[in-house]
């Protein structure tokens, strides 16, 4: 496995990662989502009760998919399709993820981000963040897996850090 191998495939773990927080929320807390959906006025009336029900199940599943896969490729190549097209999808949920929150910001300035609680505004580390992970999961594509316990662990650690890195990108820019 190479560097940017590692580099990849840590961007993808990354963004499994932050999504576990940001889905929780989603799923729990739909009432705060329907009032970022409303303040970002950027989506229909009428889908924004699909996007309500649907986002914080959909981003922990597919969280859920892209590790428990990665952790899984160590002993079966079965899985491989099935981790390759939900890493895909989470590059692809990043980018439209990234596209979403610089439409927000360029159409309602201090409208609140909505990745993950609070009501800070959408701004330029989420949308770098977004780009972030969802081109270097997409890179994933092209770099075979982690093939071994040591790739695995290295992978897991570089994801944490990534992903540490990427959630607290927003607030340190605001500081």
């Amino acid at each position: 496995m190479s560097v940017t191998a590692l580099l990849a495939w840590g961007c993808a773990v990354a963004g499994a990662l932050m999504l576990l927080p940001a889905g929780i929320e989603h799923t729990c807390d739909r009432r705060w989502l329907r009032a970022v959906l409303a303040a970002q006025s950027l989506l229909p009336v009428g889908l924004r009760p699909l996007v309500v029900a649907a986002l914080g199940p959909c981003e922990l599943a597919l969280a859920g998919i892209v590790l428990v896969g990665l952790g899984l490729v160590p002993f079966t190549t079965i899985g491989i399709s099935a981790l390759l097209l939900a890493v895909a999808s989470l590059a692809a949920l990043y980018l439209v993820f990234a596209v979403h929150t610089a439409v927000v910001m360029r159409r309602s300035p201090g409208a609140p981000c909505g990745c993950g609680g609070g009501d800070e505004p959408a701004s330029l580390p989420v949308v770098v963040r977004g780009l972030l992970i969802g081109l270097g999961s997409a890179w994933c594509l092209l770099q075979p897996p982690p093939a071994s316990w040591a790739w695995l662990a290295l992978t897991a650690m570089a994801g944490a850090l990534l992903g540490a890195v990427g959630w607290l990108m927003p607030r340190l820019a605001r500081q």
